[in-house]
């Protein structure tokens, strides 16, 4: 597999099939290894000992049915959520550890990827918040995202799911959409956020001290009002998909 990224003392060339992978400070075999375990599972990820033996979390990216030629002629979606992963630790974010990321092209097109991190073990914030709006735990993913802004950087897929419940603040996760930060970007940061907290509750009342707790950092210039519509109509596309996969789901052959 080829690739268009600049390959520096971080990448490794595979021998068997021509894959391109970057590795941290992990083995060239481990890192190896685990590629071609990615490249033998039908699964979209899985577990496996990390370098040390602590389990590590491999994502498995594939090319889709949907995916034109021009679609895989660009970066991966392996490449992307690694490089953001590299991008926030960079800047000083806490994220999990990544391990190794790359990818396999045949004739210049994307084929299938993979993503390693160490495991973090701790539920989403999506799961502890449907247990419990109320939670503190809110408030601290919202000076999280606040902090990846004030570094520059966006998320680009904020949902309250790519945020781990860790202590003493949650861990942001799936960074394959990260860009540079700017206004629009981080306005529409904030509506994905918003938007999947209104996913979980009709009541404002939550999402509206996620916006005031993050006014509080200094870093918002956009009214709540015009924030809550957008977020709100995000949230009922985000469920009109949902209800169209499943629909597709129950159509299908068994």
């Amino acid at each position: 597999m080829g690739t268009r990224c600049v390959l520096d003392r971080h990448f490794v060339r595979l021998s068997d099939d021509g894959s391109v992978i970057w590795r941290g400070e992990v083995p060239d075999e481990w890192a190896q290894a685990t590629a071609r375990a990615a490249r033998n599972s039908a699964a979209r990820s899985i577990s496996l000992p990390g370098p040390d033996g602590a389990e590590c979390f491999v994502k498995i990216p594939r090319r889709r049915p949907g995916h034109g030629v021009f679609r895989r002629l660009r970066a991966s979606r392996a490449l992307l959520e690694g490089r953001g992963y590299v991008a926030f630790q960079q800047a000083g974010i806490p994220t999990a550890e990544l391990l190794a990321f790359g990818e396999r092209r045949r004739f210049g097109l994307f084929d299938l990827g993979f993503v390693a991190t160490r495991r973090v073990d701790a539920p989403n914030i999506e799961t502890v918040l449907r247990d419990d709006l109320a939670s503190d735990v809110l408030l601290r993913t919202t000076g999280v995202l606040a902090d990846i802004h004030a570094r520059g950087l966006t998320h680009g897929d904020p949902l309250l799911r790519n945020f781990l419940a860790t202590e003493p603040l949650p861990t942001p996760i799936d960074l394959g959409g990260f860009a540079r930060c700017d206004e629009e970007a981080r306005r529409v940061d904030l509506v994905r956020f918003l938007g999947s907290l209104l996913m979980l509750t009709d009541d404002p009342t939550p999402a509206v001290r996620a916006i005031d707790h993050y006014a509080s950092y200094g870093a918002l210039n956009l009214a709540r009002e015009p924030l809550l519509e957008a977020a709100d109509a995000y949230a009922r596309r985000k469920e009109d998909k949902e209800r169209q996969r499943e629909r597709r789901r129950a159509a299908a052959p068994t």
